[in-house]
């Protein structure tokens, strides 16, 4: 005798299954919906059907079922009684939690459903034949891709895990109507071991279906079959619906919807290949400016989206890229003195898969979109399950021309954005920095080492000569020194002496001559060999001009003139530690000189007014800087 209800298979001497599934915990979190929103507007995209001229279209509407109205969850609460009745008091907080969840959500008179249904799609074919097919490959396997070619967005097929980690019963319906010609209906439980109405043990994985234990028939339900749960979504027109049961993100389900939808499929939307209905919303190439410029310009998550869309809709530059083959990739860029130095990477369907700053002189958006099908193809390998990087050594190691040839790839788009990024913006080629020191000087007195770039630093004025881009090999060797409360000596002591186990390049304890009538708050005597005066200072601050390049700028007002001081650097580490910087070359006055021993030494500076210093580092890198100025005497 056929019924419609839930089955899980015997477990039959196999391993007991527990509630756990690394592929579902994948996907949980605080982006839960929009790896939802990702995973399933990429599937639909890649079961577009070639003979549609129309766009891919993806509806997503929230429905409260009547709980008592369909068998389908009082047969439910009858597994998670099983399942309790197997693990009893065995059963580990991830279990306990989730038929907690189970239980409250099953006894309320309505259950929450998420629908989500797609239109020009080519719908899962294969549910007749019984073969490793799409339907199979979605409703009844692990491990497998559903993916109808090779250049399709998914490899590891565990993107269809997405849904249950939205469901506080993981339950998940799937309908569809092929372009076979068939309609199939079945439903998905990854639940964990239960005890069925004999008692005897399952496996964790149970489906909604017609069951016929005495044929041994387990299929779906079809088009022809009575179905009262499956009548709710009746299909006529090729597609799929994924139904998410007892769905947990009721808050504000459609904003978030909406801008997972905006932030990670906007090339796809603004090029006409994806229209997606938010309940009553809809997110178009018509609507879409509108979302991102005025329905979410407040929104900080949407906020570099916009300057990304921005580039896109109307760049600076537009720029086609022979990576794998000719013109396999496109890059637009644009620049704005508020733009975050933002790239993002999408596929050929238009999702994004990755996202990363480089550092040059000016403020930028980069949008890049793969064109071409075999290198789209070469990196969807790259690709963990989540979609969102490339990452040659995703690619096993026995396959080592295929991981060769995706390093390279992905080395030379990176090579070829960043080029193409300095060549239309990065004047400092010739270096040429601007002496102004009003372009630069911060509103605010913040001490020393905070990262501030003025508005506009390509305003170029004075010429600093050549950066030659030669690595700098430096120690990687970092102790840290060993904390110690010590003697409180004033600003001049900053070492401990006994405990300090980095000496050099550490200079000896100072000792400070000083006047009565001079203002010596902070200074104290000392027993040393070196003698200095204290440099007054009323303001200093060093900023980044450029991080590729080692450039930045030391902004110095001191109280008095002084002259002969010495100035150097450190870069400070998150642990405290700190380690000095070689100087390559600075300019101070308009005058362009070598550094002595890595160091500023025997300069001027003079009173109350703001003396400004270009300075190059050997190391060229993004640093958090410490400036150090002694040695200096008041000109009287």
């Amino acid at each position: 005798m056929s019924l419609v209800n839930w089955r899980f298979p015997p477990l039959s001497g196999g391993n007991e299954q527990g509630y756990t599934n690394s592929g579902i915990e994948t996907f949980k979190g605080e982006e839960l919906i929009d790896n939802l929103a990702r995973e399933i507007c990429q599937n639909s995209l890649d079961a577009k059907d070639k003979e549609s001229d129309f766009p891919v279209e993806v509806n997503f509407e929230l429905r409260n079922i009547v709980r008592a109205d369909y068998n389908v969850f009082s047969d439910y609460s009858a597994c998670i009684e099983g399942c309790k009745k197997y693990w009893q008091q065995e059963m580990d907080g991830k279990l306990k939690n989730f038929i907690s969840r189970a239980e409250s959500t099953l006894s309320n008179d309505v259950i929450p459903i998420l629908v989500i249904r797609d239109y020009n799609t080519t719908g899962l074919t294969g549910s007749k034949a019984q073969k490793k097919d799409l339907w199979t490959r979605l409703t009844h396997s692990d491990g497998t891709s559903l993916k109808s070619d090779a250049g399709s967005g998914g490899s590891y097929g565990i993107g269809k895990n997405a849904p249950f980690a939205c469901s506080d019963l993981s339950m998940v319906f799937y309908n569809t109507y092929a372009k076979d010609g068939v309609k199939a209906f079945k439903g998905v439980s990854r639940l964990a071991t239960i005890l069925d109405k004999n008692d005897e043990p399952t496996q964790g994985v149970g489906h909604y279906q017609i069951n016929n234990e005495t044929e041994k028939e387990w299929r779906p339900i079809f088009g022809e079959d009575t179905s009262l749960f499956r009548d709710l979504f009746g299909r006529n027109e090729y597609g799929t619906d994924i139904i998410v049961v007892g769905f947990n993100e009721v808050d504000k389900w459609s904003i978030k919807i909406e801008k997972a939808i905006i932030n990670h499929f906007f090339p796809a939307v603004y090029e006409g290949n994806l229209v997606v209905r938010v309940g009553e919303n809809v997110i178009d190439s018509d609507t879409i400016t509108d979302k991102i410029k005025i329905k979410f310009a407040d929104d900080k998550n949407v906020k570099i989206t916009g300057q990304l869309f921005e580039a896109m809709i109307n760049p600076d530059k537009k720029e086609m890229l022979n990576i794998l083959e000719e013109n396999d990739a496109e890059l637009f860029i644009k620049s704005d003195s508020g733009y975050s130095r933002t790239i993002f990477n999408f596929r050929s369907t238009g999702m994004l898969v990755g996202k990363y700053t480089r550092r040059i002189l000016q403020h930028y958006a980069a949008v890049l979109i793969i064109r071409g099908q075999a290198l789209n193809e070469l990196l969807k390998d790259t690709e963990p399950p989540k979609h969102n990087k490339w990452d040659h050594k995703l690619i096993e190691k026995h396959e080592k021309e295929k991981r060769k040839r995706a390093r390279e790839c992905i080395g030379k788009i990176e090579n070829e954005v960043i080029n193409l990024l300095k060549e239309q913006y990065e004047t400092v080629n010739e270096n040429e920095i601007d002496s102004d020191t009003g372009e630069f000087i911060p509103d605010d007195n913040a001490d020393v080492g905070i990262d501030v770039v003025g508005d506009d630093v390509l305003k170029i004025k004075q010429q600093l000569g050549a950066v030659r881009k030669k690595e700098i090999k430096s120690s990687e060797s970092k102790e840290n020194a060993i904390k110690d409360k010590g003697e409180d000596k004033g600003e001049a002591n900053v070492n401990n002496e006994e405990k300090s186990p980095n000496p050099d390049p550490i200079p000896p304890k100072p000792r400070v001559e000083y006047k009565d009538d001079e203002d010596t708050a902070g200074i104290s005597p000392g027993h040393g060999s070196k003698i200095i005066s204290a440099v007054n200072i009323l303001k200093q601050k060093i900023y980044p001009l450029d991080f590729e390049n080692g450039i930045y700028k030391a902004i110095i007002m001191p109280q008095e003139d002084y002259k002969n001081v010495n100035i150097s650097f450190s870069v400070m580490g998150e642990d405290g530690s700190s380690d000095k910087l070689r100087i390559a070359y600075y300019m101070i006055s308009d005058v362009k000189k070598r550094a002595v021993d890595g160091e500023i030494k025997s300069e001027e500076l003079k009173k109350g007014i703001v003396n400004d210093i270009i300075v190059c580092f050997e190391s060229r890198e993004k640093m958090v800087l410490k400036m150090s100025i002694e040695g200096g005497r008041a000109t009287i």
